[in-house]
């Protein structure tokens, strides 16, 4: 898709859903990196599903169509009886699932604490139009939900007919349909998702327990019960493949849904899992700075951390942020904010006094999220302790976003031999036009006891002129370090899928707006991921290190009457 044709569908959903995609609304597309030395971007990745779980485990081998969370390397736990809630959150107690050959599916019984469970009802359409099929109806999207799906995946398949005869006949054909998938799969492979692939007998509204109050309330679009036997919202299964030009003349949503892309809802569990898992083997020491909090834009807080040798002595440092809908009874497309906006974890004070940008992100479009980002450069501030005011902030004040909001610091040691010593700002941003460059050179005092000297860009771009330039362009960073000079690009930037892939690494995936395109320097749902740039060798220790900044647009100048912005927070750090 061209940038015009990618602009116009941008056009097509402002329209449709209050999206000002283009505008000050962020996301983060993967960047392009070189430089004369080593560079990464931000150290704290977790790498895509690979066939093995993802907290590290062994790669997990069908054989004769035996899964277990021991074979997989996931830690198994006992069924919890729950706590009786059908809301986000709570905790998922026992039921029975009658099948339509009937017997029944016992979720104690088959409870192994290594699955995720994904409940989708047949009312999910594949468009908004009127008389829309199924997101059940499409057998080749059934296979794909399978090719897609992690072997922890479990799918149950539950109509929400009016009639108890309309929703037998519903079920009827879902079940043939996962026969005859079931049918063409290799024998292992079968035999593994025969029983991952389950279809109630009875409509959600017949059901026992606390089902019926789940679909009709909290999982009204669909919900999942994760490895921890939480209950989770669904989103929405639109697939940015399935453009459909009609749907645009009837001023609906042009996007049509693909059950297949469920898998991603549980691939999305499972990072969350792997993360929780990370922490429990290092948990280092934990800094809560919001538990639980409502706030509609932003929130100060004042914080003492302790004069600790776990924060002392901590290597790198971790901000943790989890974004709930404010109500827990409704489903997350109808309860979570709508609009991804930039958000920030900020130190309003610290040993000199100043303010600095701890890390950044950008909400997800009607969902919740669940973020780490790297935040190491900032040991240099808080690594020894003391009081300290906090400022996060996800919404402008003409435009309040209630959200839930959990924020915590957690400092980690890894035993490097080096950690933060001084951390200093370099450049900031601005618009993107003839005057962008016209910035002086940074002298850095380089002490003779550094280790490792490296410099971190976190840069995103916005703006809403002809192109949306910087949201959807291409816009180059240089940063010259004595004679060496380091570049961030963005070349998916303006793509139609450029975002897809951050779902590998925690971005929140099947959000209700355009989440899928490609941004500069950012992706709707995610951290804004810092550009690390090794620059030992390129500076003198015991030396000054000059460092000089110039940005570009598609390779050329800045345009003189440019109006896009680049949001750019430049530090040097110094290890010591």
């Amino acid at each position: 898709m061209d940038r015009r044709s990618l602009i116009a569908l941008v056009t097509i959903a402002a329209g449709l859903t209050g999206c000002r995609c283009g505008q000050d609304l962020p996301g983060n597309g993967d960047a392009a990196i070189s430089d004369a030395g080593d560079s990464g971007a931000g150290g704290l990745d977790a790498g895509p599903f690979d066939g093995g779980p993802p907290d590290g485990g062994p790669p997990f081998e069908l054989d004769g169509g035996v899964f277990t969370c021991g074979r997989w390397g996931a830690p198994a736990r006992p069924f919890d009886e729950g706590d009786g809630g059908a809301r986000r959150g709570a905790l998922a107690g026992p039921f029975e699932l009658p099948l339509l050959d009937g017997g029944s599916f016992s979720f104690r019984a088959s409870f192994t604490g290594c699955d995720v469970s994904v409940f989708v009802p047949g009312s999910l359409t594949v468009s908004s139009a009127s008389g829309a099929a199924s997101v059940w109806d499409s057998d080749g999207d059934l296979r794909d939900l399978v090719d897609r799906s992690p072997p922890n995946a479990r799918y149950f398949f539950v109509s929400r007919a009016a009639t108890a005869q309309a929703a037998a006949a519903q079920a009827a054909a879902m079940q043939g349909r996962v026969d005859a998938v079931l049918a063409a799969l290799p024998e292992a492979r079968r035999e593994h998702w025969r029983g991952r692939l389950i279809v109630s007998g009875l409509r959600a509204a017949e059901l026992q327990g606390w089902l019926p109050e789940a679909f009709a309330g909290a999982g009204s679009a669909g919900f999942a019960i994760d490895r921890r036997q939480r209950l989770r919202g669904l989103g929405s299964f639109s697939d940015v493949t399935r453009f459909r030009s009609s749907l645009q003349m009837q001023s609906l949503w042009p996007w049509e849904s693909n059950l297949a892309l469920a898998a991603y809802e549980v691939d999305a569990w499972n990072l969350v899992e792997a993360d929780a898992l990370a922490a429990e083997r290092d948990p280092g020491q934990r800094v809560a700075i919001l538990e639980q909090a409502l706030v509609s834009v932003q929130q100060d807080v004042s914080v003492e951390i302790p004069k600790t040798s776990g924060i002392s002595q901590a290597d790198a440092l971790q901000v943790e942020v989890a974004l709930e809908c404010p109500d827990p009874g409704r489903a997350e497309l109808v309860s979570c904010g709508a609009w991804d906006r930039l958000a920030r974890l900020e130190l309003l004070d610290g040993a000199d006094g100043g303010t600095a940008e701890i890390a950044r992100f950008v909400t997800p479009f009607h969902r919740e999220a669940r973020w780490k980002a790297d935040a190491t450069p900032l040991l240099a501030r808080l690594g020894q302790g003391g009081p300290f005011t906090f400022r996060w902030s996800h919404a402008p004040s003409f435009a309040p976003q209630p959200t839930v909001v959990s924020v915590g610091l957690r400092f980690l040691s890894h035993a490097l031999g080096r950690s933060p010593s001084s951390v200093v700002h370099l450049f900031s941003g601005g618009t993107l036009d003839g005057t962008y460059n016209q910035r002086a050179p940074v002298d850095v005092p380089i002490p003779a006891t550094a280790k490792r000297v490296e410099l971190w860009a976190t840069i995103s771009g916005h703006g809403n002129d002809a192109f949306q330039c910087g949201e959807f362009c291409d816009h180059q960073h240089a940063f010259t370090v004595g004679t060496a000079t380091f570049t961030l690009s963005f070349p998916d930037a303006g793509s139609q899928d450029g975002c897809v892939p951050r779902r590998e690494r925690g971005m929140t995936p099947n959000q209700g707006g355009t989440w899928w395109f490609g941004r500069g320097g950012w992706c709707p749902g995610a951290v804004v991921e810092p550009a690390v740039f090794d620059v030992t060798s390129a500076v003198t220790p015991g030396n000054g290190a000059r460092v000089t900044y110039r940005a570009t647009l598609g390779g050329n100048p800045l345009p003189d009457a440019g109006q896009g912005f680049a949001d750019v927070e430049a530090r040097l750090v110094v290890f010591e």
